[in-house]
């Protein structure tokens, strides 16, 4: 059973299980409560892909951009879950706030049942078509192969892996987080080990990286289900809310997520054809884009979990009639996330060639990827401001803000540029590094000037 003793703000039990007040005490304070378990979670579910990219890099760097051209097709999933679990976020956190405890599993059930029915049609869809879409990405055949033996094994399992992170969002919106970072180091494990097992062991390659995988998101998913129906958390989900009549939520996450889909279809959109001028380097510098962007992910963790932790407090706060507060919680996130960037950005130039050569010995990867790290130690800094302030709107459930900014730094700066230096004057491929760097410091100024305007804090849903 979870208690707070140490909290001097407890709310009655739910369930056995004492419930925080998190909109009251010391803001620092609940920022790094919250931070630390969601770091610690994310980490671990990074783990997956991670882990995956480690072990095919031993395969050679076919194997290594096979996955990662499995995963640009991967983004038009995602789109539709953000759209969802924007909304969420927001109404999950803000009905928590203001302690209408059945809205709360009301609004987690709605979610997982509309997040299963919206991503199914896609995944089958995915299914047939992988091969045909990554020959028209522009892999070679043998990449092409090999990321569709990957994808018809996950794509499957994508309804049950999306609304996995619906759970994951339910917990980390209420508070606890504890839970899910239990979950997730468990899972990580599982995963280490049957990677082993599965793509050297039984020699599966990446067939085995995918089992591997879904098998562990799998056991994630039923684990957090369990937990939520068994009432072992400060909500309770019942049949009733996953079934709930009508279409009232469903309209909620539609008109706060769409402005979500937006930003994300202007990013993914945007990267997608990034990774097409990437990809016309050769094998070797798209493998080096996607060890790349294994470690920058690796690097966002921090980010990413003071922004959960900010996001669900923005909300909560939010719900409890305390804009001001929120509007603090979320500058004590920007700077505690400045500074720890600031720290790995260092690491970052110092040891950019070493840290590509974890996933592979090939010389012209390591040296592409090396100059890819430098470049994206500088747009990390500018990331964290961005990140940061961009809480305030993930939380309130004002995403319109952010949907410009996406598209004003990505389609007015990026993907220009980037055509500019690879398409019209023939320049080499650090120029698209430059490019990420010049639009992440754009979207950064932008989102501080939105974020000072304040209409976050005035947001109704």
């Amino acid at each position: 059973m979870d208690t707070f003793e140490q909290d001097p703000f407890l709310e009655e039990p739910a369930g056995g299980h004492v419930r925080p007040d998190f909109t009251v005490g010391s803001i620092s304070q609940n920022v790094i409560k919250l931070a630390i378990y969601s770091m610690l979670a994310m980490l671990f579910h990074f783990s997956y892909s991670f882990i995956d990219m480690l072990w095919l890099g031993w395969l050679g760097r076919d194997a290594i951009a096979a996955v990662g051209a499995y995963a640009q097709f991967m983004m038009l999933l995602v789109i539709f879950n953000q759209m969802v679990a924007m909304g969420s976020l927001t109404l999950i956190s803000r009905s928590y706030g203001a302690k209408n405890y059945d809205e709360t599993s009301t609004v987690i059930g709605q979610t997982f049942t509309f997040k299963i029915l919206l991503i199914a049609p896609w995944a089958l869809l995915g299914w047939f078509f992988i091969y045909d879409a990554l020959i028209w990405y522009g892999a070679a055949q043998n990449v092409a192969a090999l990321g569709a033996q990957y994808g018809r094994i996950m794509l499957p399992a994508m309804p049950l892996y999306f609304s996995g992170f619906t759970l994951n969002t339910g917990f980390r919106s209420i508070g606890d987080v504890k839970k899910p970072m239990i979950l997730a180091a468990f899972t990580m494990c599982l995963n280490i080990f049957l990677d082993w097992l599965l793509i050297y062991v039984y020699g599966l390659g990446v067939r085995g990286a995918a089992i591997a995988s879904i098998t562990s998101q799998i056991i994630f998913f039923a684990a957090a289900l369990y937990i939520f129906f068994a009432g072992h958390t400060f909500v309770r989900l019942r049949l009733r809310h996953l079934l709930h009549p009508g279409f009232y939520w469903v309209k909620k996450f539609v008109r706060i997520g769409s402005p979500a889909v937006v930003g994300d279809a202007c990013r993914f959109s945007a990267m997608f054809v990034v990774g097409k001028v990437i990809i016309s380097f050769g094998t070797g510098a798209f493998a080096a884009y996607q060890i790349g962007g294994r470690l920058f992910e690796l690097s966002w963790i921090p980010l990413f979990g003071l922004n959960t932790a900010v996001s669900a407090l923005v909300g909560q706060n939010l719900g409890a009639g305390k804009p001001e507060r929120a509007e603090k919680t979320v500058l004590w996130g920007t700077f505690a996330g400045f500074v720890i960037i600031s720290v790995l950005a260092a690491l970052a130039l110092m040891f950019a060639p070493y840290f590509v050569r974890i996933f592979t010995s090939d010389v012209q990867v390591v040296s592409i990827g090396a100059g890819l790290v430098k470049f994206g130690a500088f747009a990390l800094l500018f990331i964290s401001i961005g990140m940061g302030l961009g809480a305030a709107f993930w939380g309130s459930g004002h995403n319109m803000p952010l949907a410009i900014v996406s598209a004003a730094s990505l389609w007015g700066v990026q993907v220009p540029l980037v055509l500019l230096f690879v398409r019209r004057l023939g320049m080499g491929v650090s120029y698209v590094w430059l490019s990420m760097v010049i639009a992440e410091a754009a979207a950064a100024l932008l989102t501080i000037y939105l974020f000072s305007r304040g209409g976050w804090k005035r947001k109704k849903v």
